[in-house]
């Protein structure tokens, strides 16, 4: 069979799969990076992520400005409350938003009463597991059976040669594997200032975080484990 008729039976096979397809498809999504929580160096950059956004706001003083001071018109010092109680992630933002408030030239108070308060919130999704092949499955299998077509029809490789091909493929198979999210929990965490009815600052991003490690999130305590049976030995 010559290629023009396989070509033509693997179009006829693909226009009739896509005919067959009453939902409209899906958008294409663009790249894109999401922050992962492991260690509390992480729950640290959220309290420093929230201090560059209020330096954004003109809520703190910017220390590029010639006149840090003078860059702010802000004057009210801040409280920071803990909206999820019990939230070890909340609090450990929490003391942390303080150290960068005040290393931002703004002041902290321990009393909500004639301050501006921060309030922190976070919320938990887990999404059901989902049975499908992972993304970019197919794509990876083209170019594997592409490069060794192509391979194939080259001279004989070198071991020295084959040792590069190989090295380099581990190295960008495990790159990508590192930057796949292995868990089906996300965090959206928040922050935001009232001013009566009036919100004046508001920052909420997404994050990933381990199944596992709801309850740090959450407050809530995990459940408890099979109970301790004691065992005697008799001889």
């Amino acid at each position: 069979m010559t290629a023009k008729p396989v070509a033509l039976l693997l179009s006829l096979a693909v226009a009739g799969l896509l005919g067959g397809c009453t939902r409209p498809a899906v958008a294409l999504k663009p790249p894109a990076f999401q922050q992962s929580a492991d260690a509390l160096r992480d729950w640290q950059a959220v309290a420093q992520q929230i201090a560059l956004d209020m330096m954004y706001d003109g809520l703190l003083p910017d220390p590029a400005s010639p006149n840090p001071a003078a860059a702010s018109g802000w004057r009210t010092p801040f409280y920071v409350k803990i909206v999820t109680p019990r939230s070890q992630f909340l609090y450990e933002v929490a003391q942390s938003l303080e150290a960068e408030i005040l290393r931002h030239g703004g002041a902290v108070v321990q009393s909500p009463v004639g301050a501006a308060e921060i309030d922190l919130d976070v919320d938990v999704v887990q999404w059901p597991p989902r049975d499908r092949l992972p993304d970019g499955t197919f794509t990876a299998a083209g170019f594997a059976s592409g490069g060794a077509v192509v391979m194939a029809n080259e001279a004989p490789l070198t071991p020295a040669a084959g040792f590069g091909v190989l090295a380099g493929a581990g190295i960008l198979a495990d790159l990508l594997r590192t930057m796949t999210p292995d868990t089906n929990t996300e965090i959206a965490w928040g922050a935001s200032i009232a001013e009566g009815n009036r919100i004046v600052f508001a920052v909420r991003y997404p994050m990933y975080i381990a199944d596992a490690d709801v309850s740090l999130y959450t407050g809530s305590v995990p459940p408890a484990g099979p109970p301790l049976v004691q065992l005697r030995y008799v001889p």
